[in-house]
């Protein structure tokens, strides 16, 4: 199979051909009871949540099959370190499991490396067993844990060093980290990402 990967612009495809692409790869999530936003968004949200973000696609030549696609951000921390972040990793359901995604996540890292990108980071929910594990063998280390609003799971965040070493490297400060993270998360929010109604109150009172 020649498979072509490139920017969405670069592509005969458009945000609607994406779209249609993350929804049905994402139908197993849904499946387990797993409601990523990106399963139910509009091709209006996604193209204005990529405004400022870099859409990858990957594709077979020969039978013009839109098999993947990924999406990145390009942001800068507040030690002025470039960083990107990950997201809508969809490959279509007939070639799952063919590495379409690490090619993916091999061309997001080329282009964060190529712009100056230190690290990259990536979330996905505790229960998607299969994504996590993805995140693992690819060599990403989870960092810490929270809840986001419109979902009904908690997440893992993870973390992949581009160039040089960091104190995330560090597994008992990682290892602290995480578990700081994980207790305030589930004491302070619900699995939806809301506050519990004990904080609400007290923001509410102050």
């Amino acid at each position: 199979m020649g498979c072509c990967i490139c920017l969405l612009e670069e592509s005969p495809f458009s945000y609607e051909d994406v779209v249609e692409l993350i929804h049905l790869s994402f139908k197993e999530r849904i499946n387990q009871g797993l409601h990523f936003t990106c399963s139910y968004m509009s091709v209006e949200q996604f193209q204005a949540k990529m405004n400022d973000g870099l859409v990858i696609v990957a594709y077979n030549k020969e039978s013009g099959q839109l098999l993947g696609t990924a999406s990145t951000h390009i942001y800068v921390d507040n030690c002025n370190h470039t960083y990107g972040y990950n997201e809508y990793l969809a490959v279509h359901p007939s070639v799952k499991h063919c590495g379409i995604g690490t090619l993916l996540l091999n061309k997001r890292l080329c282009i964060l490396q190529e712009r100056g990108a230190e690290y990259v980071i990536s979330d996905t929910a505790v229960g998607a067993k299969s994504s996590v594990k993805w995140h693992l063998k690819n060599g990403f280390v989870i960092y810490g844990y929270r809840s986001f609003s419109g979902t009904n799971y908690y997440s893992y965040l993870f973390r992949k060093q581009l160039i040089g070493r960091s104190k995330w490297d560090i597994w008992l400060y990682r290892g602290i980290h995480f578990l700081v993270s994980f207790i305030k998360t589930r004491i302070k929010y619900t699995r939806t990402g809301r506050e519990r109604r004990f904080f609400s109150l007290i923001n509410k009172l102050i």
